[in-house]
């Protein structure tokens, strides 16, 4: 036998067999109400029907992104080839040129990887053929090749 302990028509919590047996009396007469065998806590127990808790709908939670890192700007360089390295100090092209000078600026102590002017720059590099395909995300790992 099954006696549940129900608060506002919800099991809140059941025990098998006497309840005097198994609490204080205080605590024991709380377990007035005998359920059926399947019964279990959170169920509602209605004029003698059975009714299971319902059962939570899973939500997959967002996917986790991640973030590309912050660098300094001698990480920076190295996560380019030394082939890439040459044809960018190689490049007399001004986008390459303004590029070069915001690296070699004393100022400049980190780079951001996520900045959206980073991802510009290396879909730059790509198009003009300084860099091959899929090395910009390569590089955007932070990972030194």
């Amino acid at each position: 036998m099954k006696y549940a302990w129900i608060d506002s028509q919800i099991i809140r919590d059941i025990c098998h067999g006497n309840p005097a047996e198994s609490y204080h009396p205080d605590i024991a007469a709380h377990y007035d109400t005998q359920v059926p065998y399947d019964a279990q806590q959170g169920d509602t127990f209605i004029n003698g029907v059975l009714t299971p808790k319902p059962v939570p709908e899973y939500v997959a939670p967002p996917p986790v992104v991640a973030k590309p890192p912050k660098v300094s700007v001698i990480e920076y360089k190295m996560l380019f080839t030394s082939a890439e390295r040459i044809a960018t100090k190689a490049s007399i092209d001004p986008v390459i040129v303004d590029l070069q000078e915001l690296m070699n600026d004393p100022r400049t102590a980190n780079v951001d990887l996520s900045l959206q002017s980073i991802s510009y720059a290396l879909d730059y590099m790509t198009a003009i053929g300084i860099l091959a395909e899929g090395r910009k995300a390569a590089i955007l790992t932070g990972v030194v090749v």
